[in-house]
């Protein structure tokens, strides 16, 4: 239906068609694999409001399935049709949303990885412009915000794109920060998340953002206290473990300690979902600051981990995966998932098995588990 000619048809066909991809991301990847790139493109170049919004969301479904499909969105021109529908007038403004969200979702994949690729695709295609107008002009603070995250995600870990932005259209935090203070709760926890994605490994931001003295410990607290894990949980690692060292009135090992807390306590949450986002935030900490690894094996964040491995739920068994992946790198960590792999059977092979393409685990781990079991060590 969403190939014939008739234009109305096409448009019942699409919306059947994401009706059945469902709420989660692997459904909707199921469906959008399904579909193909070529067709999700053709959705983006209509003429149909309908298509477009079906077709923005399919293209994000695609790229959060890795860096595969993301390079491959960009081989095959998907990013250009993106960026049109950022310079039309007429692009309606929750397909704006939708599409902003979608190159967003093309230059970052599993625990904050960078796909410089497509990053550099997007710059090509002169988007950047696009998201600085978006984000100093446009009247909706969703969109002003969700500008500022795809724009750190264009930028993160990728110095060639930072400078020419800086050459060609400058940037500065006076929009995010005024967005600290908006009314609406949501957009003040996503603009932390914007700015703690622009201080994500990268000194010198943290640095502009210090200088700037314009975030309190005290603008956190409302979602840290929350009763919405959600809030919990991107409070914590967006400024309370980012963001620590910028803060004007507060300390940073403390802060850091006291978002670690939150997380780790998250992963025993009975929430799946609480699960899965504390997991993955964990999982891009555990390569950042060199200290941050061991301070989660200490809260007990190994032990929680390993047992989601053996959950029915398969995003939980591939988050917890990945964080452990990241956590291998650490000696103590390493030594730990080791002692594990040898007293409890097929553990190892559950890891391995629930690891995605995208994510890294550390080779010495795995060389150690294979040569003691050459030798048969008993297990301890």
């Amino acid at each position: 239906l969403a190939q014939v000619f008739q234009l109305e048809v096409r448009e019942h066909g699409a919306l059947a068609l994401w009706a059945l991809a469902g709420g989660t991301q692997h459904q909707q990847a199921a469906v959008v694999l399904q579909v193909g790139l070529r067709l999700i493109i053709d959705m983006l170049l209509a003429s149909s409001d309908k298509l477009q919004f079906v077709g923005c969301h399919a293209m994000a479904a695609m790229a959060r399935e890795g860096r595969a499909h993301q390079e491959q969105i960009c081989r095959e021109d998907g990013v250009a049709p993106l960026v049109r529908l950022l310079r039309t007038p007429r692009t309606t403004e929750r397909t704006l949303l939708a599409t902003v969200s979608a190159l967003g979702a093309l230059c970052v994949g599993v625990a904050h990885v960078n796909t410089r690729l497509s990053q550099n695709k997007v710059e090509e295609e002169q988007a950047i412009p696009e998201l600085l107008r978006l984000l100093s002009t446009h009247a909706n603070p969703n969109i002003k915000v969700e500008a500022a995250c795809t724009l750190a995600y264009v930028l993160l870990k990728n110095h060639e794109v930072q400078e020419k932005m800086m050459e060609k259209d400058g940037f500065n935090y006076d929009v995010i920060l005024e967005l600290l203070e908006h009314p609406d709760r949501a957009v003040r926890l996503r603009a932390g998340y914007a700015l703690a994605v622009f201080a994500y490994n990268n000194r010198e931001q943290q640095a502009t953002l210090a200088q700037a003295g314009r975030i309190a410990v005290s603008d956190l607290l409302p979602f840290l206290e929350s009763e919405n894990e959600h809030e919990q949980a991107q409070a914590a690692f967006q400024q309370m473990v980012v963001l620590s060292g910028v803060f004007r009135d507060g300390e940073q090992v403390p802060l850091t300690a006291q978002g670690l807390s939150v997380l780790v306590g998250l992963l025993s949450s009975s929430n799946l979902d609480s699960i899965v986002l504390a997991s993955e935030l964990l999982a891009s900490l555990a390569h950042t600051r060199a200290g941050l690894p061991i301070a989660m094996v200490t809260l007990g964040a190994m032990e929680m981990l390993t047992e989601h491995l053996f959950s029915s739920a398969d995003t939980v068994r591939e988050a917890a995966a990945v964080a452990l992946g990241y956590l291998s790198f650490n000696r103590e960590a390493h030594r730990m998932l080791l002692v594990s792999c040898r007293c409890r059977p097929g553990l190892y092979r559950q890891l391995m098995s629930s690891l995605g393409p995208d994510a890294r685990i550390s080779p010495d781990f795995m060389a150690d588990f294979e040569r003691q079991q050459l030798i048969g060590l008993p297990a301890l």
